[in-house]
């Protein structure tokens, strides 16, 4: 990866063309949206700032964790694509990941950019692991650590020809600044089930190009979006939240074109009403394609 040298007074940064390195992991604006990528002399093997833009609903915090878990998720696969000769690319396909909410400020407001960093912890030919984090102000506000399956071009492109669609010129917006909507079916006190509605190639811009598919940080935003609506209903009013901790499972990469469903079950709450644990899904056709566990903090 070529490296172009930056004032060293500025933190002893050295900057890391984002062209290039959208290009070696096969993702592009707007869903790669860093709007800078360096390495500092210390254990850290990438750094990257962005701005959130993603709705974040009743969700509490600074930004959506589902956007959280994306620009995290993109940078591990940064760090590991360090290590790749220059010019090549791979497919870093986020199989695992367990989210921690470390450091929860108050009162925070807008807020303008985010700086993420990290490292690879682990890594052979086929998969690798990343543990990232994600600061605020200078302060460790969340730990991502998210596993991949690692897919030569040549493998992804054979494995996937079925998926593969005409290039799209560049809509020069982001779809990840809107909200995902969703078409409830069943819901009681207990779980609910919603559906996708209107998803297609347009709304996962960038994200694989040429091969349209579902992002699983936008899958882990629909089950976020399901666990708020049981929230509301079991509560009888609009319930704002925080995510604590969540382990994320995906299993299979899915056409944009088709309709997922969305499904959260409650599966414990505390007397007091302050903390609960929920259990989610993401099914294609029936078939179960992504799970979620979280730990639930009510506002």
């Amino acid at each position: 990866m070529t490296l172009a040298s930056k004032n060293p007074d500025q933190h002893a940064r050295i900057a890391i063309d984002i062209a290039q390195m959208a290009t070696s992991i096969a993702v592009q604006p707007p869903y790669f949206a860093f709007t800078s990528l360096y390495t500092l002399p210390d254990e850290w093997d990438i750094y990257g700032e962005f701005t959130p833009e993603q709705p974040r609903g009743n969700e509490q915090g600074p930004l959506a964790t589902a956007e959280a878990g994306r620009h995290l998720a993109i940078l591990g696969s940064c760090a590991a694509a360090l290590t790749q000769p220059e010019g090549t690319r791979v497919y870093y396909l986020a199989s695992r990941a367990q989210w921690d909410l470390r450091y929860y400020p108050t009162g925070l407001g807008h807020t303008p950019s985010m700086t993420a960093r990290a490292k690879i912890v682990e890594q052979t030919r086929k998969t690798v692991t990343a543990k990232t984090q994600l600061l605020l102000r200078g302060h460790l506000f969340a730990e991502l650590v998210v596993s991949y399956h690692v897919l030569a071009e040549k493998t992804f492109e054979k494995l996937f020809a079925s998926y593969r669609t005409p290039a799209s010129l560049p809509s020069g917006q982001s779809p990840y600044a809107e909200a995902l909507q969703l078409s409830v079916l069943e819901r009681s006190k207990q779980e609910i089930t919603a559906c996708s509605v209107g998803f297609c190639a347009a709304r996962c811009e960038g994200h694989f190009p040429q091969y349209a598919t579902w992002p699983v940080a936008v899958i882990m935003y629909g089950m976020s979006q399901a666990l708020s609506r049981l929230l509301d209903h079991k509560m009888r009013r609009a319930v704002s939240y925080r995510l604590s901790h969540v382990t994320l499972d995906a299993a299979e990469l899915v056409p944009a074109a088709r309709q997922l469903q969305f499904h959260a079950r409650l599966s414990s709450m505390d007397d007091n009403g302050k903390y609960c644990d929920v259990v989610c899904s993401a099914a294609n056709a029936g078939r179960v394609i992504a799970t979620a566990c979280a730990e639930v903090a009510i506002e």
